[in-house]
């Protein structure tokens, strides 16, 4: 005879529908007796006092309070328009050499700035040189807000 259970899929449940372990019925109907109780007589319940009815106090109801209608301040009205956001950013790649990284992390921490704003900045004035000096015809390369 094998020392190990067998598995079946009776034994597997999947994700959501697993359920508890069924209790032990015979565990419920263990007893130990009082000693000098004799073992066949089951201990009884104490008495239960019937002679006050217990009646549930209905729930307090609570309502929200209302107002008579949205508040008006006499300071400056409020903008019917959107206030102009920050543009949008995208997200790129940049493949660097490990020196180049080196460098990059020295020069933000030496900075005290972000390595993205190094990166940005350095983005910024490459392209503004090549757009003087490759390109001073691109009106696309001038423009830094799209």
């Amino acid at each position: 005879m094998s020392r190990f259970a067998s598995l079946h899929s009776g034994l597997l449940a999947r994700k959501g529908e697993a359920l508890p372990a069924a209790p032990n019925r015979l565990a419920a109907a263990y007893y130990a007796p009082e000693p000098g109780q004799d073992a066949a007589d089951p201990p009884e319940a104490p008495p239960v006092d019937t002679s006050k009815s217990v009646r549930a106090a209905p729930a307090k109801r609570t309502t929200p309070k209302t107002t008579s209608g949205p508040k008006t301040t006499s300071g400056p009205k409020l903008r019917r328009t959107a206030p102009q956001s920050k543009p949008a950013r995208r997200k790129t790649t940049v493949r660097l050499s490990l020196d180049q990284h080196r460098r990059l992390r020295i020069a933000a921490a030496q900075l005290d700035v972000s390595q993205q704003s190094v990166m940005t900045a350095a983005l910024e004035a490459y392209l503004d040189q090549i757009s003087d000096g490759q390109f001073p015809a691109c009106a696309c390369l001038d423009s830094r807000d799209g």
